[in-house]
């Protein structure tokens, strides 16, 4: 069947802390001895913090339109690379009939590579997983409106995003803003399915992060959307994390991205939302 899997990722910079985390895991500039190796290691540093701006400068400028933006705006991205993917979406959908449709980023671009677990712990029937490694609320909303769900409509969409509009500095509230703008696309494009919108999942690795903070407010923003009826909202990260709260290398490598493991997590608290959804 066809899968919906997109190959694209973008660059690393897109996520500079967890890029630093990986390539400095201590900081060996504490040693009054070391000060030679301390300022050796600092110029390499100090030139890939530059390089990381100019990448995700670059990164902006090519995922905002020209003007002021928020998380709400639809807009496509120039690559031809993510037009390919979107344009394969409109076939893989108008090909099938899929009960299931996953809509987001690599987070959800992930269970491509999991598929034995998406139907062995989530759900057996037909599913897609449109999603673009990258992608922001205002891609999604562009391709949304665009074709992917148009034809016989799905009895489910699940949708995960707004990870990466923290990266081009959406707040908060432009954030959950975004996500709600997605969650009436859908709506007004596949009114009979039900919508199930998943909380931003954990990002950094302790409680204290940025990320954290930022998504946890996202989530609470998140949950006047759930009617009971049509929309449900779900915050399941907490699977992901370890009692202390750490989102532990074993679940994520990288502080964003999720291992094989962590896919076994979520598939063990995401499964029985979706079989009830969709009446299994």
């Amino acid at each position: 069947m066809p899968s919906g899997r997109v190959h694209f990722h973008p660059p690393n910079a897109l996520h500079p802390e967890a890029q630093g985390r990986a390539a400095h895991p201590g900081n060996t500039c504490q040693n009054p001895g070391a000060k030679i190796n301390c300022h050796t290691r600092l110029l390499p540093l100090l030139a890939g913090l530059v390089g990381i701006g100019l990448v995700v400068g670059a990164w902006g400028r090519w995922n905002r339109p020209a003007g002021p933006s928020n998380g709400r705006v639809p807009f496509a991205y120039e690559a031809d690379i993510w037009r390919t993917r979107h344009a394969e979406f409109v076939a893989a959908k108008r090909g099938t009939d899929f009960d299931v449709i996953c809509l987001g980023d690599s987070l959800t671009w992930g269970w491509d590579d999991h598929r034995d677990l998406w139907a062995e712990r989530v759900t057996a029937r037909p599913t897609a997983f449109f999603a673009i490694g990258g992608e922001t609320t205002n891609g999604l909303l562009w391709r949304v409106d665009h074709g992917e769900l148009d034809g016989p409509p799905p009895k489910l969409v699940t949708i995960l995003i707004g990870t990466n509009n923290r990266w081009v500095k959406d707040d908060a509230e432009d954030i959950a803003g975004g996500i709600a703008a997605v969650v009436a696309r859908v709506r007004a494009r596949v009114p009979t399915a039900k919508v199930l919108v998943l909380g931003v999942l954990p990002q950094d690795r302790r409680p204290r992060g940025s990320g954290r903070r930022v998504f946890a407010a996202v989530n609470k923003l998140l949950l006047p959307l759930d009617d009971g009826r049509a929309v449900f909202v779900r915050d399941l990260g907490g699977c992901l994390l370890e009692p202390d709260g750490e989102l532990a290398v074993e679940t994520s490598e990288d502080g964003t991205h999720l291992t094989r493991a962590g896919y076994e997590r979520l598939a063990a608290a995401l499964g029985p939302e979706v079989r009830s959804l969709l009446g299994e």
